[in-house]
């Protein structure tokens, strides 16, 4: 457990003095019958296989660091920087590629970001990082097999293995950047590579739909997203091949598409 929450979580660690501001402190047990998983008081996970333990405390911090940023617009999208420094925003739902797609960038030379939050300043308007580790699902583990050693990550459960951004690539963090191009992800397999181009309006609403803390940000995501359309070139990506995903993101940032 001590590892898993160094890896993990390492990397967002303050020092002890910080004003950390309202402490959420998990409780966990081992017990004769397997692992337990607490929060004040109330049971997250409970199993006789901590793999499945890690997996929901791994999923709960995440997605309640997601939904309650009050100083940050959360969007669910990976989120990468090109080697200039402009930032990629890639929306998409749970399963739509996201962390493939970002692995592939980076491992091409872009900046990670975060595979999983596109988090907006609201003042700067900029992408900020969220460089938690990539959460690697079934399917993707071939893909990975030739960078990461078997002693590398953590594999919680069958559903999840978190590897850590460093496994992909020397120095592969970017920073701060201005929101340049936005691909929302729409996979469909089988189906030809298609690159809609959208409006600021038409990407303003799809975003919306993708804002993990909307009940946080209520009206004024609507506020900052508009002005984030305005500035950045937005598209619909239809694909059914991995690879064409990339090609086609790698095109768009580079403004020949």
């Amino acid at each position: 457990m001590g590892a898993y929450i160094r890896s993990a979580f390492g990397r967002f660690a303050v020092p002890s003095s910080a004003d950390a501001g309202d402490v959420a402190d998990y409780v966990f047990l081992t017990t004769p019958t397997g692992h337990r998983l607490s929060l004040s008081g109330e049971t997250l996970a409970e199993s006789p296989d901590i793999r499945d333990v890690l997996h929901r405390l791994s999923w709960h911090v995440n997605t309640t660091a997601m939904r309650t940023c009050t100083d940050l617009l959360v969007v669910h999208a990976g989120a990468v920087a090109t080697p200039t420094g402009s930032g990629v925003m890639l929306p998409g739902r749970s399963g739509s590629g996201k962390t493939s797609l970002v692995a592939a960038l980076v491992r091409a030379g872009w900046g990670y970001l975060s595979d999983e939050a596109g988090a907006i300043d609201p003042v700067t308007r900029r992408l900020c990082p969220y460089p938690r580790e990539l959460s690697i699902k079934p399917g993707m583990f071939e893909d990975f097999a030739d960078r990461v050693e078997p002693d590398q990550g953590f594999p919680i459960s069958s559903r999840e293995w978190l590897v850590a951004p460093e496994t992909l690539r020397a120095d592969p963090l970017g920073g701060p950047s201005d929101v340049d191009v936005i691909v929302f992800l729409e996979p469909d397999p089988g189906a030809p590579t298609r690159v809609t181009p959208l409006s600021p309006a038409r990407s303003v609403a799809a975003l919306m739909e993708h804002v993990s803390n909307r009940e946080v940000w209520g009206a004024r995501a609507l506020t900052v997203l508009a002005e984030v359309a305005a500035g950045a070139r937005s598209y619909s990506l239809q694909t059914g091949r991995p690879d064409a995903a990339v090609r086609a993101v790698l095109e768009l940032a580079a403004g020949d598409a």
